[in-house]
């Protein structure tokens, strides 16, 4: 990258960290961010730990960063300004303790006086623009999810009791859970203190894992009426926790999936209605008017072009000389749906509704 020695353009914005599990709020302030140049950088990274990896990481951070520098200066950026708007990234650069500790996946975010980073559990595919607005859509797996459950690990000697959503799992420590033998009284004490302590007040699911044996006998004593009704087996003692976790993800993917399907069910009750369309000329002017309450969008899409909101306006464009035109409007429809609290699904392209590229279920 180019390199100024005049302090009189230093950009003084600090890159700060938002958490890997996206709040609605953290998702609209990045949305909210509407002024050119907006420089999104999505990277898959490799997990810190080992030395390859963390110097594979900075130097493709590297990369795209010069890619940034060549698309400010194709759009008649100044180098002084390019220089103290790159500030930042260059700045984590040097941070060793940053790339010490990346996960999956890395979506960092600059603007004027602002930058912000996630680390995320999953793969990014890599994606570098520059616009009059932050590429997001990719995000939107990561947001707060109500989907929660909870699991519970029998074992005779040590039972272990968890709580889980769509991104991780944490041990809830209760001191009155006991350890016992494989009988009725046994198991019937352990749904007991739980009951008292945490299922009495929930409807979430419950996984039970651990030793065949015991499930079939907690089953018949719990008092919780929602049981998952898949079982983990098997000996989990010894498993750090993301296995355990990764494991139960698995049993438990019809329960994550199920907001999605009733999404596609309902869409299909309502096809013959009004309160559904395929067409992108329509689906994009409702997500600006609050119309759109479920947002399907086929993964890797891209739809270039502008939208007037005064004058109801539409316009679509295609690429020219490889050059990004207009706005991303895939990614406008969706941060235009969350932000009006729909839903935005993004599916694969057998799933999606009449095998279109965006489709939607009105609210009106």
């Amino acid at each position: 990258m180019t390199t100024y020695s005049d302090d009189r353009f230093r950009n003084e914005t600090q890159a700060k960290e938002l958490s890997g599990i996206l709040t609605k709020d953290a998702f609209i302030e990045l949305a909210s961010y509407d002024k050119m140049p907006c420089i999104s950088i999505l990277l898959p990274t490799h997990k810190a730990g080992v030395q390859e990896n963390e110097q594979g990481n900075s130097a493709q951070f590297r990369n795209a960063l010069q890619q940034v520098e060549k698309m400010l200066k194709a759009k008649g950026a100044e180098p002084f300004t390019i220089k103290s708007l790159l500030q930042p990234g260059s700045e984590l650069l040097n941070d060793e303790p940053f790339w010490h500790s990346l996960n999956n996946g890395l979506a960092v975010y600059i603007a004027d006086g602002f930058c912000k980073y996630i680390k995320l559990q999953v793969p990014l595919i890599q994606y570098i623009q520059v616009n009059n607005a932050f590429y997001l859509s990719p995000l939107v797996p990561f947001m707060v999810k109500e989907e929660n459950f909870y699991l519970l690990d029998l074992e005779k000697k040590y039972t272990r009791f968890y709580r889980a959503d769509s991104f991780g799992i944490e041990q809830l420590n209760i001191a009155e859970i006991p350890s016992g033998d494989d009988d009725v009284a046994y198991l019937e004490e352990v749904d007991n203190i739980i009951w008292l302590s945490h299922l009495n007040r929930e409807n979430i699911p419950l996984l039970l894992a651990g030793q065949e044996s015991l499930i079939p006998i907690y089953r018949s004593v719990s008092q919780y009426k929602n049981i998952w009704p898949e079982d983990l087996t098997g000996n989990h003692h010894q498993q750090h926790e993301n296995v355990l976790y990764e494991e139960a993800r698995k049993v438990m993917k019809r329960y994550f999936d199920q907001p999605v399907q009733y999404a596609l069910e309902d869409y299909r009750n309502k096809l013959a209605t009004d309160l559904t369309s395929s067409m992108i000329e329509t689906i994009i002017p409702a997500t600006y008017y609050a119309k759109v309450s479920h947002l399907f969008v086929k993964n890797g899409m891209h739809i270039w072009g502008s939208f007037n909101e005064q004058e109801n306006k539409l316009e679509l464009q295609e690429l020219e000389n490889g050059t990004v035109m207009d706005e991303d409007l895939i990614d406008k429809a969706v941060i235009k749906t969350i932000q009006n609290g729909g839903e935005v699904y993004f599916l694969e392209a057998a799933q999606m509704p009449n095998e279109s590229e965006l489709a939607a279920i009105f609210r009106y």
